[in-house]
C-alpha cells in the first residue's frame, strides 16, 4: 500500500477541522478522528449526544487518540506548558497514523511494508 504523506496530512487537517468545528457546538455534541489501518483512510464520525457511537466491523478501523498525541507531544516532551498548533497537531496526528498503518500492512503482509 502506498500512502502520499501529503495528502494524508491534508485529509487528517480537513478532520481535525470538522472535529473542532463539531465539539464546539455544545453540550452533547462531539466527534471522533477515525482512521482504516488498511488503505490509511482518514474520517470524522460525529455524534449528537454523548451515549452514541458507531460499531465497525472491521480490525483495521480505529479511532485517532488524539489527546494521547498531545500528552505525547508536549508533556512528555519536556513542554508541558506548549500548546500545539493547528498544523503542529495535525502534523503529529499524521505522523501517528502513518506509523499505524505501517504497522498494519506489515502485520498483513508479512515483514515489510510499501510505504514511500
Amino acid at each position: 500500500m502506498d500512502i502520499d504523506k501529503k495528502e494524508l496530512l491534508k485529509k487528517v487537517s480537513d478532520a481535525l477541522e470538522e472535529r473542532r468545528d463539531w465539539n464546539a457546538m455544545g453540550y452533547g455534541y462531539y466527534a471522533l478522528v477515525m482512521i482504516d489501518r488498511s488503505d490509511g483512510e482518514v474520517w470524522t464520525d460525529t455524534f449528537e449526544s454523548e451515549g452514541s457511537f458507531n460499531r465497525y466491523n472491521s480490525d483495521s478501523i480505529e479511532s485517532v487518540p488524539i489527546t494521547d498525541i498531545i500528552f505525547r507531544n508536549t508533556v512528555c516532551e519536556g513542554r508541558s506548558s506548549h500548546v500545539m498548533t493547528k498544523e503542529e497537531l495535525a502534523a503529529a496526528v499524521t505522523d501517528y497514523i502513518y506509523s499505524r498503518c505501517l504497522k498494519w500492512d506489515m502485520y498483513v503482509r508479512g515483514v515489510g511494508g510499501e510505504f514511500e
